[in-house]
């Protein structure tokens, strides 16, 4: 789908980029990371001639960009930056539609189109009059990822989107893109300076030092194989720990009996075998607590009489829940397991050995 074949860029003596050569497959997430400088940007803008290189070719499906007019290429090739670039006078809407008007698709089709994209960043169609001064941050990014869907190209490239967010909004938007590319599997070029986001999103990424990709590869090839000093240094000591950002936990819970309320504890004792806990639900299969093994049970009473209570919230894991993330909850509660729930409905358990199994595979 992308393909860069020994691409230069020069201003005056000073390369930018250095001979860099990537092939970047169709429905790949290639992420272009490295220190402030390397190159990167410099790399991503010339997918588009938003910058042109001094040297080397550059093909989209098959097609030479140079032989395409700027304006034309830009067209077919979706654009988001961390700035968003939204125009003030215009409402989400009319953001949102500027490529397909420039395109002169019918009007019901770019409203079916803008609806749609609403729907599909997660801001519903309330948006569509509000303009950019009336959005947050989080808010207008989401559009100016709508904006670049607009015109449904295969081609996506994002330059640092979400540099300038906070953390939470950060996390969200990364979640909610890799729900977008798993829905649209689009070709995408993302650039960033956090390894983290890196290796939550890609399937693909070049690590850049002084204008060169310095290792192209999966993540977790490059987190158990890095290729030099550099790359290990820059990618940090807990590769561990990022590799479980790529699993989740329903690739490991296991399937689990419940017990309800009302259940006596003469009926449910047998199911403890080697478990230090039973999850407890109500009715309806919704967790309410659990029962410990290590209680003094009395097997006339009811489990409710001898259950500890605590609030979904605070303890289940969703079956989308990162492994990193399942780690980070056992040590915050202090436990080794915790129960797994899908639709309010507890269907599994994790334990803090089965993650650490899957990090050390």
């Amino acid at each position: 789908m992308i393909e860069l074949k020994n691409v230069t860029k020069k201003y005056g003596e000073d390369t930018a980029v250095d001979g860099v050569s990537l092939k970047i497959d169709k429905g790949d997430f290639c992420v272009l990371i490295g220190p402030s400088g390397c190159g990167k940007s410099t790399t991503l803008k010339m997918i588009n001639r938003l910058i042109e290189p001094s040297g080397g070719e550059i093909f989209t499906d098959g097609l030479d960009v140079k032989k395409q007019k700027p304006e034309i290429l830009r067209r077919g090739i979706g654009y988001v930056i961390q700035s968003v670039g939204l125009f003030p006078h215009m409402s989400v809407s009319d953001n949102i539609a500027v490529v397909p008007r420039l395109l002169k698709w019918e009007n019901s089709r770019i409203d079916k189109q803008v609806n749609e994209l609403l729907s599909l960043v997660e801001l519903g169609s309330d948006y569509a009059d509000k303009y950019p001064h009336q959005l947050s941050g989080g808010e207008a990014q989401r559009v100016g990822v709508a904006r670049a869907l607009a015109a449904d190209a295969d081609i996506l490239l994002m330059d640092e989107p979400f540099g300038a967010l906070d953390p939470v909004t950060r996390e969200a938007l990364q979640k909610g893109l890799l729900r977008i590319q798993k829905k649209l599997k689009k070709t995408v070029v993302f650039v960033t300076h956090d390894i983290d986001e890196a290796v939550r999103l890609a399937t693909k990424i070049a690590i850049m030092k002084d204008g060169r990709v310095v290792q192209y590869d999966t993540p977790e090839n490059i987190l158990n194989n890095p290729a030099d000093k550099f790359t290990e240094e820059f990618i940090g000591i807990d590769r561990a720990l990022k590799n479980l950002t790529r699993m989740f936990v329903k690739d490991i819970s296991s399937k689990v009996s419940t017990v309800k309320e009302r259940d006596k504890i003469s009926d449910v004792i047998g199911l403890f075998c080697d478990k230090v806990y039973l999850w407890v639900t109500d009715e309806n299969g919704r967790f309410t607590g659990w029962l410990s093994k290590s209680a003094k049970l009395d097997g006339s009473a009811e489990v409710k009489d001898f259950m500890h209570r605590a609030s979904s919230e605070q303890y289940c894991l969703s079956t989308d829940t990162t492994l990193k993330d399942a780690l980070s909850k056992l040590v915050m509660n202090g436990v080794v397991v915790l129960p797994v729930s899908e639709d309010d409905l507890v269907i599994g358990e994790i334990s803090l050995q089965s993650i650490l199994e899957s990090g050390n595979g």
